[in-house]
């Protein structure tokens, strides 16, 4: 994103600002109070050459976060601003800016309890706030492009005497953030031509360069120069994001695939859910189907991606291989069950065979809710695969290992889905939570109901009723036939056909119908 679009952003957000929250809207003080600092003072410029330049107030101190990427400004009166640059690269819904608003604000340095956000103007989203005797303003403004969703938040606190008081000084403050020395992202179009750093001669004199992922800028991975390169980082919901880089040779006999973009969450089946369903909390769409291990997968993929390019697919060996579980794997603490398969194969006519190899790793996670609501959720947490005439599988294999070794995340786009996941798992981890509470409630009513036409059954075929002493909780099945029943002191139970007391030492009791 240019820096001139995030100049533009800054400027443009500052209007949202200026506004006072509701709950002090039409407030004054009656005192008169010396003209705020942001007015009658000279500003200071504070500035990085690699980073930002903001103007401030003499005695405001300007914190840079340069890991997380926000600045944080504080004032000689308590008050506090935060400006916040983000990025997300690749095609984001707009529909997201309120999730994303919402996961800033919990992520920010300073922390308050937000009323409802709305949309202030087009693309700008505002919320109030309040934190101990302050009260907060929060924004979060953006503009999309091809390459991504560029945009800012922005977020002012104060004593509510100082807010209403510093409104000018704020906007002012915010209007002069520039970003200095942006970089344009790479662009699709250069995304698999850049060369690999040079290394040592490679088998069969491959020469490799770096493909880098054109949708969201997640991922770079090394592949065959002049090989077709196809691939990226397809994002279904805000956690479910699944990458696939294919790379084929120019005759389009070598063929490389790692992940697949077809395999997202997955559930094991329950009562509610059966084989072959969706369950979509919060339109995060899980594939209902039974566990299966890296080996099952395995087989099942090479027949779904290679029999339609490659005919008379047969499996040659399939073998599940626990000792290489990565220890990443292995050690988690929602993983209950992760397992390893390797499947080798081989097809085409017997005038040119092809030999190919699979590689899949799955885990089960730690089941959300209880009973048989309980969900099992599983995934595929590595998927590999690569096919080749006969006498170019060591070839092939060489170039399916190289790029495993040399392929590599992007830290920003890390850091930025770290903090979306962690919001939308909360969403998805309580929606679950929601579901079983339900099912618990609904089950025991029923076991309720059904107790109780258990209960009456029974007095009916043995000719009993049931009774309890208001006074005590006491419970007792009696012979029926009466209209009303009595007890004393003594524990003495006498029924009558009115409902006129055996006498004055009797109490009333009532029948269980």
């Amino acid at each position: 994103m240019e820096a001139s679009h995030i100049r533009w952003l800054a400027s443009g957000a500052v209007a949202g600002l200026l506004l006072f929250p509701s709950f002090i809207r039409g407030q004054r003080s009656a005192s008169k109070r010396t003209p705020p600092a942001t007015q009658s003072t000279q500003w200071i410029t504070h500035k990085d050459p690699q980073l930002y330049s903001v103007e401030t107030p003499p005695g405001w101190t300007v914190t840079p976060d340069k890991q997380k990427g926000w600045l944080r400004l504080k004032g000689t009166q308590d008050e506090e601003v935060v400006i916040w640059p983000v990025f997300i690269p690749g095609t984001v819904d707009p529909r997201f800016a309120p999730f994303i608003h919402a996961t800033l604000a919990a992520s920010s340095p300073y922390q308050a309890q937000w009323e409802g956000q709305h949309l202030a103007a087009p693309n700008v989203l505002r919320a109030y706030g309040r934190s101990a005797n302050a009260v907060a303003l929060s924004v979060f403004t953006w503009i999309s492009s091809p390459h991504g969703l560029a945009g800012f938040y922005y977020l002012v606190a104060a004593r509510e005497p100082v807010y209403r008081e510093e409104q000018t000084g704020f906007a002012r403050i915010l209007g002069s953030f520039r970003i200095i020395g942006a970089t344009t992202a790479q662009t699709p179009a250069a995304a698999a031509t850049t060369p690999a750093a040079p290394g040592a001669a490679s088998p069969g004199g491959i020469r490799y360069v770096k493909f880098t992922d054109p949708k969201e800028g997640a991922y770079s991975i090394e592949v065959p120069a002049g090989w077709k390169t196809e691939g990226g980082m397809f994002r279904f919901h805000a956690i479910d994001i699944r990458g696939t880089t294919e790379t084929v040779s120019p005759d389009g006999q070598m063929r490389i695939v790692v992940g697949d973009a077809r395999y997202g969450p997955l559930i094991e089946p329950t009562p509610y859910f059966p084989e072959g369903s969706v369950y979509a909390p919060y339109g995060l769409k899980h594939e209902v189907r039974h566990f299966a291990s890296g080996t099952a997968l395995c087989q099942e993929y090479v027949l779904s991606k290679f029999s339609p390019v490659c005919p008379n697919l047969q499996i040659d060996e399939a073998k599940d291989r626990p000792d290489q579980v990565p220890n990443s794997e292995k050690n988690s603490p929602i993983v209950v069950y992760a397992t390893w398969g390797d499947v080798s194969f081989h097809c085409g006519e017997p005038a040119q065979p092809k030999t190919g190899h699979c590689q899949a790793g799955t885990e089960k996670h730690q089941p959300a809710g209880a009973g048989a609501i309980a969900l099992r959720p599983w995934r595929v947490y590595f998927l590999g695969a690569y096919l080749a005439p006969r006498d170019k599988e060591s070839l092939a294999e060489s170039i399916y290992r190289h790029m495993l070794g040399h392929s590599e995340m992007n830290p920003q786009w890390e850091a930025m889905q770290a903090q979306l996941s962690a919001s939308a798992a909360r969403s998805v981890s309580q929606s679950a939570n929601e579901i079983s509470d339900a099912w618990m409630a609904s089950q025991q009513r029923r076991n309720a109901i059904e107790d109780e036409m258990a209960r009456r059954r029974s007095n009916a075929t043995l000719n009993v009723v049931d009774v309890t002493d208001p006074q005590t909780g006491w419970r007792a099945a009696v012979e029926s036939g009466s209209n009303y029943y009595w007890v004393d002191p003594r524990g003495r139970i006498v029924g009558t056909d009115t409902d006129s007391c055996p006498n004055v030492d009797f109490r009333a009791l009532l029948q269980l119908r």
